[in-house]
């Protein structure tokens, strides 16, 4: 029985795994009867979300938006996954060791169940125990007072309930889109991963409520921001340009932001990571497959002037222009840049073949004799004092792969 209590405690309870699906609530419903017991919640550690589809994670109130929301979204479906959301949020916070949560992309049939997408949020017994914990979800997603008083319109739920449940009443003020929040917060989350369908990263901007956004605002001691995308989207117009507000986020977000890791993700040059007075915290920055939109020696030149910066990896970043598309650069000299056009340009594959392989990271060096050095190919590394010396050697030295 000690043994049994051993594994329990100290192996299983410490990570909880759960996905939202489309046509199930087994998951969320998992997570909130699993939180519902301090005993076991006080003792997970990490939490690995997997989501079945992006706008799971995604909800909107205001019906004047339906326009640029998904097909799948309806004032209906927002209302369901505003609560969603809550609970997931509400969940979280139940969890005081809290440290890392990771957010990934569950293929559909992950949850192996087939219950109906129409099936209420909790039964009658379950809304009467997770009553409070419903609560705790509303004045999570809550912006300000007000917006708390239609949420508790919008649920028909008692607005005192709320009202009790907001911890710091000076602080739930806030109407930026992007200002930090208080409600609530996940003080011991160090550690966030999101690695997930790149339309949850660029549709968000659309939503009032993202998953995303409320974890990395709620966080104050986050520490390690890892993005992945998993894939990038080249071909679109300026009007329809995909980007990920990593930028703003991490300008207003924890000031103890240490470790930033972006692949396979489109962001702007001129904001955080690589700007922005929150920044001076940074000490290990990672670039893979990134597309910079003004261009990567703004992004280099911004990166130099980051003094605390100890550790900066970069590959396969792209340049990414209005209409024109997408272009990889290189830095080496003009041997290794000739080695470069040779893995892009000859050979049996095509350019978009080429491309995908150096944004993965699978290139064969052996591919390419004498190559095996060749960093524009296999990555650039800096550490310690040789960092600035290093994004000012990529500022200046960067430049467009011709064909």
């Amino acid at each position: 029985m000690q043994k049994t209590d051993y594994h329990l405690t100290r192996r299983h309870l410490k990570e909880k795994r759960v996905v939202l699906a489309k046509n199930s609530r087994a998951g969320l419903h998992s997570l909130v009867n699993f939180c519902s017991y301090p005993s076991y919640a006080d003792r997970t550690e990490k939490v690995v979300i997997g989501l079945e589809a992006y706008f799971l994670a995604l909800a909107t109130d205001q019906p004047d938006r339906v326009l640029v929301r998904a097909p799948e979204s309806s004032p209906q479906r927002d209302r369901q996954r505003i609560a969603d959301i809550g609970l997931v949020l509400a969940s979280l916070e139940a969890m005081p060791a809290l440290n890392t949560v990771e957010l990934v992309y569950a293929p559909a049939g992950t949850s192996n169940t087939s219950e109906s997408s129409s099936e209420p949020l909790l039964s009658a017994s379950e809304q009467e125990s997770y009553f409070d914990m419903f609560c705790k979800g509303l004045v999570a997603v809550g912006k300000t007072i007000p917006h708390l008083h239609d949420l508790a319109k919008l649920f028909n739920v008692p607005f005192p309930a709320l009202s009790a449940l907001v911890k710091d009443r000076t602080s739930y003020h806030h109407e930026k889109r992007w200002a930090p929040r208080h409600n609530p917060c996940f003080k011991s989350l160090c550690t966030l991963k999101i690695h997930v369908d790149p339309d949850m990263l660029y549709r968000d901007w659309f939503y009032d409520f993202g998953l995303c956004d409320l974890l990395i605002k709620s966080a104050p001691a986050l520490d390690t921001l890892d993005v992945n995308g998993s894939r990038l989207e080249y071909e679109h117009d300026d009007a329809n340009r995909p980007l990920w507000q990593v930028s703003v986020r991490l300008d207003v977000g924890p000031y103890c932001l240490t470790s930033v890791t972006l692949r396979n993700v489109q962001i702007m040059a001129y904001h955080a990571p690589f700007g922005g007075i929150r920044t001076r915290t940074l000490r290990q920055l990672t670039l893979e497959g990134v597309m910079v939109v003004g261009g990567p020696k703004a992004a280099f030149n911004i990166i130099v002037r980051l003094k605390g910066l100890t550790r900066l990896i970069v590959r396969a970043v792209f340049d990414l222009r209005p209409i024109d598309g997408a272009f990889p650069w290189a830095f080496g000299t003009l041997t290794e840049e000739m080695e470069l056009m040779d893995f892009f340009f000859l050979g049996a594959r095509g350019f978009e073949e080429a491309r995908e392989m150096w944004r993965n990271g699978e290139v064969k060096v052996s591919d390419i004799p004498g190559s095996e050095q060749n960093r524009d190919l296999i990555g650039w590394k800096f550490e310690g004092g040789d960092v600035a010396a290093g994004a000012r050697f990529l500022a200046e030295n960067g430049r467009v792969l011709q064909q």
